[in-house]
This record gives structure tokens, C-alpha cells and sequence, in this order.
């Protein structure tokens, strides 16, 4: 009877230090070995990770370097990748490894971006450009999930009917992102976005040949727009091609297809 007793109180304690071994964060190290640290993450930071052991109860935190983490593996499933310079240096050369160390991964979404881009209206223009710049920050929601925002500023100019429109235009994008790691590396990827946009002129003149009328006096174009966009960029670490087509929401507004470059810092 004692000895059944006995093997109860194994079996309840293994289930009691599974469930507890289920709960923990994993630090997986960049050497050779690729060895496993059970921990309980306290700090991340930039150059550092502070933790505590998970198997013992004396609460001494421990520092550990970003550059010998290959990532974390948090309780809840998440994982947070790090740059490893020694096996990258090792693998791909001093120059693979300058890159990694300026520009990150392609993967790290939430790094701040600009975007420069060249706007092509719809042939409804004789002729037309806008030209202009993003100011764009993400939110991971899970995994490569993604939200985004920012404010664009862009200059446009469309000739039709020998009169020429020439505007300055605030921009409010809104888009729901994924980033596609492409290889094993985590540089090359393909990051897919959609969601809405706002734009309103805030400057602007009419010219009729050498007549101008400013929009301080004459406000007949109108001054809101909205479109719904989807674009596509393809990545080099935090460098990119990105092109979108802007499908117009408000009858007055153009459908545009936009090409530029991304950089991510």
C-alpha cells in the first residue's frame, strides 16, 4: 500500500514539474552546441538579456550578451530572433556581416521605415506625377503580423485640358502587414500590406499659362481623399522595393499606382 502511495506522489510531481517546465522561457544560444538556457526573462535590451534560472529558487539575475543568443523563445510561444556577428562573419564575410549589424533582418517589422515613391495617376490625366516621402511605424501583432501607420507628405502635378494643378498632400495610411522570410537567413523576404488611406491637400495653385490662382483664394478641387491600398515589397535586410495600387474610395480621387524604395532603420 505505502509503495502505491509512493508512486502517486512521483506521478502528481512529474505532472507538477512538467507544467511548470511548460510555463518557463527558453534562451537559445548562437554556438556550436546550440545549447538551451530554461530561464525566466526580467529584462531584454539592446546589447544584454537579464534573466533568472528557472530550477533554482535564489532569484540571482543573470546578464548575457544579445550576441551569443540565437533567439528567445518566450512561455507563450512568441520568439524574438537575434543577430549572431561571429557566425555570420565566419559564414558570409566581413561585408555580410557589416550589413546585418547596420541594417537588421528583413523580418524585424518594427523597425521605423521611409518611404521615397513615385505616384503614377490613372490615364484620366494628360499628364500627372506625385512625388513624396513616408514616415511609417509597425506594431507586431503576432509572429511577422502586422500593423502599421504613419504620416506621408507628397507633391503632385496633373495637366489636363491645358490647365495645370499643382498640390501638396498629407497622407495617413493604415495597413495590416506580413513579411515572408525567404531562405534560411532571414535577409530576402517579401512583405504583403493592405488597408486604407486618407489624404488631403493642404496647398496648392491652379495655372492658367502664366495666370496662377492659389487655393487660398479659389478652392474648387477637392481638398479630402481616400482610396483602400495593397502593395508588395521585396526586401534585402532593411532595404526594399515596394510597389502599391491605391483603388480610389471618393468619386473626385484617382486610382494611383505607387513605386519607390523602403528603407527600414
Amino acid at each position: 500500500m505505502k509503495r502505491l502511495v509512493k508512486v502517486g506522489l512521483l506521478c502528481v510531481a512529474s505532472l507538477f514539474v512538467v507544467s511548470r517546465s511548460s510555463a518557463q522561457d527558453l534562451i537559445v544560444l548562437s554556438n556550436d552546441a546550440v545549447d538551451e538556457l530554461q530561464v525566466k526573462i526580467i529584462e531584454v535590451n539592446d546589447d544584454n538579456v537579464k534573466y533568472t534560472e528557472w530550477n533554482t529558487s535564489d532569484g540571482k539575475t543573470i546578464t548575457i550578451s544579445t550576441d551569443d543568443i540565437l533567439y528567445i523563445k518566450y512561455q507563450n510561444g512568441e520568439k524574438r530572433k537575434f543577430y549572431t556577428p561571429v557566425a555570420d562573419s565566419e559564414t558570409h564575410g566581413e561585408a555580410w556581416s557589416f550589413w546585418k549589424r547596420s541594417f537588421g533582418t528583413a523580418a524585424d517589422t518594427t523597425r521605423p521605415s521611409y518611404e521615397f515613391t513615385y505616384l503614377l495617376p490613372d490615364i484620366s490625366a494628360d499628364k500627372a506625377f506625385h512625388m513624396g516621402i513616408e514616415r511609417l511605424g509597425a506594431y507586431n501583432l503576432k509572429d511577422n503580423l502586422y500593423i502599421q501607420s504613419g504620416l506621408g507628405w507628397f507633391f503632385g502635378r496633373y495637366d489636363k485640358g491645358g490647365v495645370a494643378t499643382i498640390h501638396h498632400t498629407l497622407s495617413i495610411p493604415i495597413s495590416v502587414g506580413y513579411n515572408l522570410p525567404l531562405g534560411s537567413k532571414n535577409v530576402w523576404s517579401l512583405d504583403f500590406r493592405t488597408g486604407p488611406r486618407m489624404s488631403y491637400v493642404v496647398a496648392g495653385r491652379y495655372k492658367y499659362g502664366r495666370e496662377e490662382i492659389r487655393f487660398k483664394y479659389f478652392d474648387d478641387i477637392k481638398r479630402f481623399h481616400a482610396s483602400y491600398d495593397a502593395g508588395v515589397a521585396i526586401m534585402f535586410g532593411c532595404l526594399g522595393i515596394v510597389v502599391e495600387y491605391n483603388l480610389a474610395l471618393t468619386p473626385h480621387s484617382a486610382n494611383t499606382l505607387k513605386a519607390g524604395l523602403k528603407m527600414m532603420f
